[in-house]
């Protein structure tokens, strides 16, 4: 062995390298006894032996190649390694969890490096194609993650994002216009509901509201739901229309003229805006269509003798003796009507017998019958409800396949939300309602729905009744 060879160091770029005991000799040999230019040509060279043939035989050693010769005349003249063989590699964004209050980019540490794609937002619903790095994922190593616990950072971001996770299951990925013909089809309302993710008050809707069990049925049942960030695509678009001045911004549009009929930039309390959805229902029912565009109807004009017909005529006197039949002398004069307007056909003084007799006849007889139809039907209603014991019974159990929440408005102003099962019948309610109120137990109240007195369902469930998550109205 050569004397430029010391053991120490010999045996020191052995453990390094695990090379060889000739190959760590020879590159000891050849970078003059110096173990770190020897370990740097070593691995920077891939391990190849710079001796082609067996030392015991006396080969002779292979030539360095030009480069590695330059680079080692560099690196001795200038008493440092070699530098490092250059590799080329791509970075790929890794796909982040769902973060409720950042943008996705801030968990790119590569953004800048690739084309930036439009910006989207985590309430962004349109649809989309599947990221490109998902390929890449490490699914091994998240597994693994996974099992052995992630750490207490991770695991608080995933309870934020299951907190302020997105309405999903209400959210329909379709753009403003589609919107608005689904909701045409549909005979549905358009509620579009407008994120800022900076702001604090919108995650809150995500919390507190859209996941309401109050609030779902209603929107499911009455709404095309979308839900956009500001600075979206389509929120950008929908504010270039309707103007916005804070978030969170909800509204309701009319998909047949595209008009906003209702807006909300602050909402708290779900029954509360459960009873704000139920009154616009009620007041802006579907076949009516907005109120603001409703035609006025046009006021009533009289109109002269000259201007009826001949039955027309004789319509308009006996109105008129009938309606002064409590004088004699205007029972027994003929309205005032113009000479003017009586054609030679129609001489009141010919008819004098057909128009007692029709006087006569024309009794209020008709009139009566449907009153009494009327009254009757009234009484037989509050006859039921007095006969309704005043019970406010057992809450069931929570179980959502055979019990629903109902909500009522009681006349003093205060809710109360109650569990009911869906097979009981509407009677059940009203027993519950009469032990809540104290004057339902003297004298029969109004229990609407969607302008729908309950009491005239007395023997229908509340599923046939479609009461199922609704907010009831308790009149005085």
């Amino acid at each position: 062995m050569s004397s430029i060879v010391d053991t120490d160091a010999l045996l020191q770029f052995i453990q390094v390298t695990n090379a060889d005991p000739p190959i760590a000799h020879d590159y000891l040999e050849f970078a003059k006894g110096d173990v770190e230019l020897a370990i740097s040509l070593f691995l920077g060279n891939d391990g190849a032996p710079l001796n082609t043939g067996s030392t015991a035989s006396g080969g002779h050693h292979s030539p360095p190649s030009p480069s590695l010769t330059r680079s080692i005349d560099h690196t001795a003249q200038d008493d440092i390694r070699a530098p490092l063989a250059p590799r080329r590699e791509v970075l790929v964004d890794t796909p982040a969890p769902y973060a409720p209050f950042a943008p996705s980019s801030v968990y790119s540490p590569v953004a800048s490096v690739a084309p930036e794609a439009p910006r989207r937002s985590i309430f962004d619903q349109l649809p989309r194609a599947p990221r490109a790095q998902e390929a890449f994922r490490d699914f091994a190593a998240e597994s693994s993650a996974l099992e052995g616990g992630a750490t207490s950072e991770a695991s608080k971001v995933n309870r934020l994002a299951d907190l302020f996770r997105p309405p999903f299951d209400l959210i329909q990925n379709l753009p403003l216009d589609q919107a608005r013909a689904a909701a045409r089809s549909e005979s549905k309302w358009v509620m579009i509901n407008l994120q800022k993710v900076s702001e604090f008050a919108c995650q809150v809707l995500n919390r507190d509201i859209w996941s309401n069990e109050l609030v779902k049925p209603i929107i499911q049942q009455n709404f095309v739901f979308l839900q956009f960030a500001n600075d979206s695509d389509e929120g950008t678009r929908y504010t270039s229309f309707y103007p916005v001045l804070r978030y969170p911004h909800v509204a309701i549009l009319d998909p047949r003229t595209g008009e906003r009929v209702k807006e909300w930039s602050h909402i708290t309390n779900p029954a509360d805006f459960v009873e704000e959805l139920t009154e616009f229902l009620d007041l802006r029912a579907w076949k009516q269509g907005s109120a603001a565009k409703r035609p006025r109807r046009p006021e009533p004009t009289e109109r002269t003798p000259a201007d009826m017909t001949e039955d027309e005529q004789l319509a308009a006197a006996i109105a008129a003796s009938m309606q002064g039949t409590s004088s004699t002398e205007e029972a027994d004069q003929p309205p005032p009507v113009p000479s003017s307007s009586f054609s030679a056909s129609s001489k009141p003084t010919e008819r004098p017998d057909e128009e007692t007799e029709m006087r006569e006849t024309a009794t209020p007889d008709h009139y009566s019958d449907s009153e009494d139809q009327d009254v009757s039907e009234t009484n037989q209603r509050d006859g039921a409800y007095h006969a309704i014991p005043a019970d406010e019974g057992t809450e069931p159990p929570a179980d959502p396949t055979t019990t629903t929440r109902v909500q009522f408005r009681l006349p003093d102003g205060s809710r109360v939300v109650r569990r009911f099962r869906k097979d009981d019948p509407v009677r059940t309610l009203v027993s519950f309602v009469k032990a809540r109120v104290p004057q339902a137990a003297e004298e029969a109240i109004s229990i609407m729905y969607h302008r729908e007195n309950l009491l005239e369902k007395l023997d229908q469930t509340v599923t046939e009744a479609g009461l199922l998550n609704a907010s009831v109205t308790v009149g005085a």
